[in-house]
Parts: structure tokens; sequence; C-alpha cells
């Protein structure tokens, strides 16, 4: 490094020397220019001549010098690549636990059973349940069978009879949230019907009206039936247009389409049936009570109830409950009951 160095400065100096004998001129500072002695040019060029011969010598010796250094560097290795890791499946073997080769050169087949070495491999236990899964999955069994006997509870029935039928009256709305993706799997879980009725289906000079019924299965199958709907059954019930409707079911949407225009629609619901309103009026009075305290049956309107908020909850092992999100009372006071 210090050799280059040295050839580097030498380089320098001699160009700066040539440079400065090419431009000299011993006049003063102030007197008129006046062309140097021709008797002296040749001269002057000698010197530069062997100035610049001697930075060539340099340059020479410089770049030889540096391809001796270049040849005496060693090469270096080729970087190492790892291996691939091994596919799911393929057997590593290392040089320890290779099997020696046999008099004939092959190796031992592997034993009839599968096993490399002849020995009864242990059975696969299969994936375990750690315990907080099997609380969870005993959980949500017990909810299910508390959700079914709540629907099918002969008291909670013959309430939402009344209520439905209009026998009895509520005095307060009900309001649901649920999304839009889940209105067919809540219609095959509850047993709703899906209907589109047109408004010509109310027209009693209208002698071919009719109206279309989706039976939510599965399989779904839709239908259309010929006559005046019965209108006055349909008392509760999820209106479907208060959903996105690129959000519903395929099938939803197909029933939408046998009636253009919105404005002659009558109805696009679901149909809340008898089982499922026994199993609000249970969610309802369990949040009315943990409210006012007491086991006692308490009618909403006669405790200021204007209106409950309904959520359909989806459940880990299938099928939904129904519960109460908040209750708005006449005096504008909220309760958001907490579920244990």
């Amino acid at each position: 490094m210090g050799r280059f160095i040295r050839y580097a400065l030498l380089f320098v100096i001699s160009l700066c020397l040539t440079l400065l004998i090419l431009l000299w001129n011993p006049e003063e500072p102030g007197d008129p220019y006046r062309p140097a002695p021709t008797e002296s040019a040749p001269m002057e060029l000698s010197i530069a001549a062997r100035i610049t011969e001697e930075a060539s010598q340099a340059i020479q010796d410089l770049a030889q010098h540096l391809q001796e250094r270049i040849d005496q560097q060693p090469e270096e290795p080729a970087s190492k690549v790892p291996s691939p890791p091994f596919d799911q499946g393929s057997q590593v073997v290392t040089e320890m636990e290779s099997e020696p080769a046999s008099e004939n050169g092959m190796q031992r087949p592997p034993s009839e059973d599968g096993s490399p070495d002849g020995e009864d491999e242990t059975a696969d236990p299969g994936p375990t349940t750690s315990a907080p899964e099997e609380e969870a999955i005993e959980t949500g069994k017990d909810r299910k069978e508390e959700i079914e006997s709540l629907m099918n509870s002969p008291t909670h029935q013959d309430q939402a009879r009344r209520e439905l039928s209009g026998e009895s009256r509520l005095g307060f709305e009900t309001a649901f949230r649920c999304a839009p993706e889940d209105q067919l799997r809540l219609a095959q879980f509850f047993g709703e019907k899906i209907v589109l009725v047109p408004r010509s289906a109310l027209d009693p000079r209208d002698k071919a009206r009719s109206y279309f019924v989706l039976e939510p299965g599965p399989p779904s199958r839709l239908s259309t039936i010929s006559g005046t709907p019965p209108v006055t059954r349909f008392r509760q019930y999820r209106d479907l247009f208060d959903f996105d409707y690129s959000r519903l079911p395929e099938e939803i949407r197909n029933l939408r389409r046998n009636v253009v225009s919105r404005s002659d629609v009558y109805l696009f619901a679901s149909l809340i049936p008898v089982r499922e309103w026994a199993l609000i009026a249970a969610r309802r009075q369990e949040a009315l009570q943990q409210y006012l305290g007491g086991d006692a049956h308490q009618d909403p309107a006669e405790v200021g109830v204007k209106r409950f908020v309904l959520r359909y909850e989806p459940l880990p092992q299938g099928g939904f409950d129904i519960l109460v999100d908040e209750i708005l009372f006449a005096d504008n006071r909220i309760h958001k009951p907490q579920r244990s």
C-alpha cells in the first residue's frame, strides 16, 4: 500500500511540474508580454519529454504492482448453500443411523409391518382436547339444550301464540340485530318461512293474484302460492329490506327478483314462528328480572318498556341464540343486560 501511495504522489508531482514548465514566464508582473526566446524551446521540450517518460514508467510500474497484488490474493471458497429442508414424510438417515450393507451389497428391506427396524410402532393417539376446550364444548351443549328447552316450553309457547295472534297486545316495539349472510341459516334453524308478497296479491279484483314462499330447507325450495296471502298472521317478522341486498344469500336474492319494482312489493320478510317467539319471550323475561329483580313474571308494558333490541348470536356448535342487547324505557332509561 505504501508503494502505491508513493507512485501516486510521484505521478501527481510530475504532472504539476510539466504544467509549470509549459506555462512558466520569468517576466515580472506588469511587464509587457514578450514571447520566450526560441532558442530555449528545445531544452524545455526535452525536459518535459523526460518528465513525461518518467511519469509513464511510474504508471506502468504501478499497474504491474497492482496486478501482482491481485494475483497473490487467494481465491475465496464458494459460499456453502444450505440444503433445502426435507419434505414432510421424507426419511433422514445420518451416518451413525445408516444400516451396514449386507454381503451382497443390498440394504435390508423394511419389514412388512412398515416399521424400518421390524419393531412395533406406537399407535398415534390422535389429537387431544385440552381442558378449556372440553369445558367450552360442554358449555355449548348445555346452552343449546337450554335453547331447545325454552323454545319447546308450553308456558312460553302459549305466550308466543297469544302475542303472534294479536290476542295479547304488546305495547312495545321489537328490533332485531343480525347479519344479512345469516338469514337463510336463521330460517333453517328456527323453521321460518321467507315470503315475498306483491301488492297485486292483495287486490281482490285480481283473479290471478299470488305470492311467493321460500322454504329454507335444506334444500331450499321456492313456491308460488295462488290466492290472497294470510297477512293477518304476519304480525312478527324480520324485514329483509332492512339488509344490504348484495350480502343476502343467493336463494333470498332469487326470491326478490320475482317482483321487479320495490314499490310493487308489500312484504319481503322472514316470518317468525311460535317456537322462535317463545325463545324471544323467555329472553325478554330474563332481562327484565335481571333489571327489576325478583322471579315473578313482569309485563313489559306495565313497567314502561318502549322497545326491546334483540341480537341473534351464532353458536359454535351450530344454531343461534337470541339475546337482549338493550331495553329502552318510556322515560328514556336504557338497560343493557349482562349475560353470565
